[in-house]
């Protein structure tokens, strides 16, 4: 009994707050009911197909990026395996160097002791080849040898770290040498119809040996050692004909066989004639009279 009592009670006074509340001057707040189409959650559909697309196009970078990165890591591995492959193939030439140093320094032990050398063709100092013989007389025949020019070739330093490489180039270099020391037949000079011809094969030969000057300054040549001296006399043979070559067989200096060629066959021959036709017309009787 006393809860059905309780009960009324609760009951009364909710009545009576309805009462109230209906009797209040406040109007009653609005009260929202859900479209069907909200109930179902179809409002949210744009706004997910939005949201679909911004996960497909991340999803499209990061596969993007993935395949850079696999691109990347391929030419990483391509890099290091050439690396690798420079560093053996530097390790070998090393190794071959080594060698070559090993063998020289050998076989420079059982050479006689001499002091170094300045060659003035190569401008270098030549520490590894024995001292050369004394001079002697220049060859005077019509023909010479060109591996007379041999003796032109640049030293060899092979306890430098610029001998190593010299050391490999200085054979091939030496087969150039012998055929840029050669003159072409038909540029050898043979007299005044071919002495400019003459004189750009020579200065070609001359630019190969370092000495391109000799042609303006012959002069020069005074201050190379003896044997140079004579292969450049040998080699100015060499690029005459028998006449021009007549000419400066009994002159041992390079340089004023040099002279000599220019006086003799540089001038044009219409003006040598000139000089013979007025030296004719010049003689007189009365200067060989004594002599009849």
């Amino acid at each position: 009994m006393a809860d059905q009592a309780k009960g009324k009670g609760i009951a009364s006074k909710r009545a009576s707050n309805l009462a109230d509340l209906g009797q209040s001057s406040r109007p009653p707040l609005p009260i929202r009911t859900l479209s069907e189409d909200e109930e179902d959650g179809e409002d949210y559909s744009e706004v997910i197909e939005v949201l679909k697309q911004h996960i497909k196009s991340h999803e499209r970078v990061i596969a993007s990026q993935s395949s850079d990165i696999k691109t990347l890591l391929l030419s990483l591995n391509t890099l290091k395996a050439s690396v690798e492959d420079s560093v053996s193939a530097i390790k070998n030439i090393s190794s071959t160097l080594a060698s070559l140093t090993n063998s020289s320094n050998a076989a420079a032990i059982g050479k006689t002791s001499y002091s170094p050398r300045f060659d003035p063709f190569s401008g270098t100092m030549d520490l590894d080849s024995p001292p050369r013989p004394p001079r002697k007389e220049p060859h005077l025949g019509p023909a010479v040898d060109n591996t007379a020019t041999s003796n032109l070739d640049p030293p060899i330093d092979i306890g430098s770290k610029e001998g190593f490489k010299d050391t490999i180039t200085s054979s091939i270099v030496k087969e150039l040498s012998k055929k840029a020391y050669t003159i072409p037949d038909d540029s050898k000079l043979s007299g005044e119809s071919n002495f400019e011809q003459w004189i750009q094969a020579l200065s070609i030969v001359l630019r190969a040996l370092g000495i391109s000057n000799f042609l303006e300054n012959p002069d020069i040549s005074n201050t190379y050692s003896d044997s140079d001296q004579a292969v450049l006399l040998m080699l100015l043979r060499d690029s005459l004909s028998s006449g021009p070559r007549a000419a400066i067989s009994w002159i041992h200096i390079p340089s004023e066989a040099f002279k000599l060629l220019v006086r003799q066959y540089s001038r044009p021959i219409e003006s040598k004639k000139e000089d013979v036709y007025n030296e004719f017309h010049a003689l007189t009787f009365s200067t060989y009279k004594k002599g009849l």
